[in-house]
């Protein structure tokens, strides 16, 4: 007997589904979700940013060559980076759930916005972080594992093993699993509680058409945003400070002490901050109509998979 689930799923209904939320609600998401995103992003990452500047600049200050040559100065960096990665999924969250409850059909209606701080929110934040761990670290930590597997940089078959899956089957199994995960967002807030593994049930036989309908709409507002990117971009980039991200080579022919005065004028310039404020609003934008798009997709897909599902689930807070 077939585990498959028998609903019928298509592509184009997906694709569909995921711009149907947006018609007529092009400026109500972007100011009731584009703005508190915008603050909260802005808040949470220029202290941070400022952290790592601040840790960046005796690591390039004390190395002679002015560039890091080993893994161990990047140690003092990790903890930051981790902050910041759990920091910025906090708005990510946030507007998850409020595009779900106007799914629902309750509005854009919040206290910060269209954003809420409730149950329903720390069970997404609680899921997405099992979602990066399951899909994308664990995958990731046990390559690397088995390429540091040999002893003495000796390489064995376990090393070997570990560079094969590294750089060939690894992307694949990120894809596959990210896909047959796709839909744990939309059942754990429709669901009102933790729901992982659901989705691996859900999307069993689903998985060419779930995965060619999330990679059409990634693809588009990937090209928008390069698109809407170049213009800043290029003002960053044609700065004659930044030469050395192209050349490294370049800080090899400094004095050490000038190392961080080139941090400064690269990344502090005039031309720098309107480049990243540029780069902050259109990443902004199209992320929001990227969002929208996606977890309405997954929303459609979770309630075509499971036909019992609430049509219409009320935030009970």
């Amino acid at each position: 007997m077939s585990d498959t689930n028998a609903a019928v799923l298509e592509v184009g209904d997906i694709l569909a589904a995921a711009f149907k939320p947006l018609k007529g609600n092009w400026l109500n998401l972007l100011f009731y979700l584009g703005v508190p995103f915008l603050l909260l992003y802005a808040l949470l990452l220029t202290p941070m940013l400022y952290w790592f500047f601040q840790l960046l600049s005796p690591i390039f200050s004390d190395n002679e060559a002015g560039t890091l040559t080993s893994a161990a100065q990047l140690k003092p960096l990790i903890a930051p980076y981790l902050i910041l990665i759990a920091l910025l999924y906090i708005p990510v969250t946030l507007n998850r759930a409020a595009l779900f409850r106007f799914y629902a059909g309750e509005g854009l209606r919040g206290s910060f916005f269209a954003y809420r701080f409730g149950a329903d929110e720390v069970r997404l934040y609680v899921i997405l972080l099992l979602f990066l761990l399951g899909v994308f670290a664990a995958p990731i930590g046990l390559s690397t594992f088995m390429v540091w597997g040999g002893s003495n940089n000796q390489m064995n078959w376990l090393s070997v093993s570990g560079l094969i899956t590294l750089f060939l089957i690894l992307p694949f199994m990120m894809m596959f699993l990210a896909t047959r995960f796709s839909l744990v967002f939309a059942q754990t807030f429709a669901e009102k509680r933790l729901r992982f593994f659901g989705s691996w049930q859900l999307t069993r036989g689903h998985f060419w058409n779930l995965f060619l309908a999330f990679s059409v709409l990634l693809a588009i507002f990937a090209m928008v945003a390069v698109a809407l990117n170049t213009p800043a971009n290029l003002l960053f980039y044609t700065q004659p400070e930044t030469g050395w991200l192209s050349d490294p080579s370049i800080l090899q022919t400094l004095d050490p002490d000038d190392v961080p005065q080139l941090m400064r004028d690269t990344f502090l310039s005039t031309s720098t901050i309107i480049a990243f404020v540029l780069i902050l609003l259109i990443g902004t934008i199209v992320n929001i109509y990227q969002s929208a798009a996606i977890n309405g997709a997954a929303l459609f897909a979770y309630k075509s998979l499971k036909p019992d599902s609430h049509q219409s689930p009320k935030n009970t807070e």
